[in-house]
């Protein structure tokens, strides 16, 4: 018995090293084996043992050398883009994206469209649209990833509860009938992105929160360098947080801070104080409009984004006064809101925090905003991918 459970330990050991490995080449292209050896502390013969048979699987390629004046050229490691390609669907309250994404988590967006209100008529739409594309169905008859605006069962594959939407309880492996599909929380995918594209160490917080701002207000927890899920798989639904006794939200209760600071809410607000229709098709045209009309002191505007900041500031205090981390990083349509604004938010924010998180910085994210969520999905597909792999 002894014997078998050394040999199962040695096996979890060993994948543990070559996801391990895996993930900085995924992290840092081009990175070396002594590289690898020296941030990973693992043995340089056990590095170059796992290179070889990542290799062997075609998962790794070398290309290109990092050359040396004292000795031998180091050869360069990448993720093989062609290992493997998937399927990633960026669901939106109003349009969704459809995406192939590849292994070294690089993607090629296909197609945007409609999103249907009913999800039966929806996900029968999308099934037609995978299935008249031989590329989109090569790709899901590998893996398929969601990004849902809402809270999900990935284990059962299932949408619980996307307000937004008004979809609950939806179980999407009956309605698209695919070999492997994966439910992740778009914000959850979009945190994931923002840790992924800061390669610094030095910079790199481990403990941020990120405020998703689209239709709705989502929220990405990253605690010790880890994205945080909760118990039930729900955490970060921020903008659910009860600010007020005022303002329907489509979750069904009142006074949620997105009724007060989402994306729609702000060009509402603008439309009805001063009478006038915004330019733009959709909510994300519309509020980057209304930033516009900022820069040219709209007097109309500067009223609703005064509100805003108010509001916006009251719901962030309370979560660094909860959580406590080093920085909130804001995404989604949050990074066209006038600079002015978020110096005024982070001056009332730091006005109003506990003195003991008074050192905490609020930014704007410098990621294309467009496919945060696709390149998020891309990183977390690959990842399950690559643990997938090792297990065959």
């Amino acid at each position: 018995m002894k014997g078998k459970n050394e040999f199962i330990n040695s096996k979890v050991m060993r994948n543990t090293n070559k996801l391990k490995v895996l993930e900085l080449i995924r992290t840092e292209p081009g990175i070396t084996r002594n590289l690898i050896s020296s941030v990973s502390e693992l043995d340089i013969s056990t590095v170059s043992k796992i290179i070889s048979d990542l290799m062997d699987r075609k998962a790794v390629i070398e290309k290109g050398l990092v050359y040396s004046r004292l000795g031998r050229h180091s050869k360069k490691l990448f993720l093989n883009k062609d290992f493997s390609n998937f399927l990633i669907l960026d669901l939106g309250v109003n349009s969704s994206v459809l995406s192939i994404g590849y292994f070294d988590t690089s993607f090629d967006t296909v197609e945007e469209f409609e999103t249907h209100r009913d999800p039966e008529e929806f996900f029968e739409i999308l099934n037609k649209k995978i299935k008249s594309n031989p590329f989109l169905e090569s790709a899901a008859s590998n893996f398929t990833i969601i990004g849902v605006p809402g809270m999900v069962n990935s284990t059962h594959q299932k949408i619980l509860f996307a307000p937004n939407l008004k979809w609950n309880d939806i179980d999407v492996s009956k309605l698209l009938p695919l070999f492997h599909i994966y439910l992740e929380n778009d914000s959850n995918l979009a945190v994931i992105a923002e840790q992924f594209e800061n390669t610094d160490r030095r910079s790199k917080p481990l403990n941020f929160l990120y405020i998703f701002m689209r239709e709705g207000i989502g929220g990405g927890i990253i605690t010790n360098g880890t994205l945080y899920k909760g118990a039930f798989n729900s955490a970060g639904e921020i903008g659910h947080m009860k600010i007020s006794d005022e303002n329907e939200c489509f979750c069904g209760r009142k006074g949620c801070w997105e009724t007060f600071v989402s994306i729609s809410r702000v060009a509402n607000e603008y439309e009805k104080l001063s009478g006038k229709k915004l330019d733009g098709k959709t909510s994300y045209e519309r509020f980057r409009n209304i930033c516009k009309l900022y820069e040219v002191n709209d007097i109309h505007v500067k009223k609703v984004f005064k509100k805003f900041s108010e509001k916006f500031a009251e719901g962030i205090t309370n979560l660094v006064n909860i959580l406590s981390p080093e920085s909130v990083i804001i995404g989604g349509e949050g990074v066209f809101i006038p600079d002015e604004i978020i110096d005024v938010v982070r001056d009332k924010v730091k006005g109003s925090v506990l003195w003991v998180n008074n050192g905490i910085e609020i930014v704007k994210s410098s990621l294309n905003q467009t496919n945060v969520t696709v390149k998020g999905a891309a990183i977390t597909a690959s990842r399950l991918i690559s643990k997938k792999v090792l297990s065959e």
